[in-house]
């Protein structure tokens, strides 16, 4: 029966063995597989808006966080092209008074990545890695930054969090759902 109906459905038009089966405790149902790269559970507030704000200026959207901290919204948002760089700069905050700040620049000339500098504590940067990129985190006083770069892109989370919302927020980074 399973084989006489997905013939009949890939006869129709559908692409049986590009779906992925899903279900609950009572229903089973097949999604398209086109979708294969994304995640079935909706994109929080935070990474639709900095996905929209990324394609806006040509940069990948997968680039953007699809973890944030619970209670952090939105309190600035910019978008910047020049003539060096495309960028994308958002500010989260919470009621707590904890800040996060994510920085994604496009640049259109390598050598402008290498005249970024950092300051940072006396301590040394560590790395962080999650499926696509290695991280480089260091501290500034009471911030953490966590910052990436293959040139022409560079990236930079920074803010008053815990290390382990940082490396959350770094795996999460490339539309894994942490």
């Amino acid at each position: 029966i399973v084989v006489c109906g997905m013939a009949a459905a890939q006869a129709a038009g559908f692409d049986v063995l590009g779906m992925l089966g899903q279900w609950t405790d009572e229903i089973f149902h097949f999604t398209s597989g086109a979708e294969s790269g994304e995640s079935a559970a909706p994109l929080n507030e935070n990474t639709r808006l900095l996905r929209e704000a990324l394609a806006s200026v040509g940069i990948d959207e997968d680039l953007a966080p699809t973890w944030f901290p619970e209670g952090f919204t939105v309190v600035e948002s910019k978008t910047s092209t020049s003539n060096l760089n495309d960028t994308v700069y958002f500010a989260f905050s919470n009621f707590d008074g904890y800040l996060l700040n994510i920085t994604i620049t496009q640049y259109h000339s390598t050598k402008y990545i290498e005249e970024t500098n950092f300051e940072k504590n006396v301590e040394n940067a560590r790395q962080l890695s999650n499926s696509k990129q290695t991280f480089y985190l260091f501290f500034n006083n009471n911030a953490v930054t966590a910052t990436w770069a293959d040139a022409p892109l560079m990236e930079q989370i920074s803010g008053n969090l815990a290390t382990e919302d940082i490396k959350s927020i770094i795996d999460s980074i490339g539309g894994d759902i942490s």
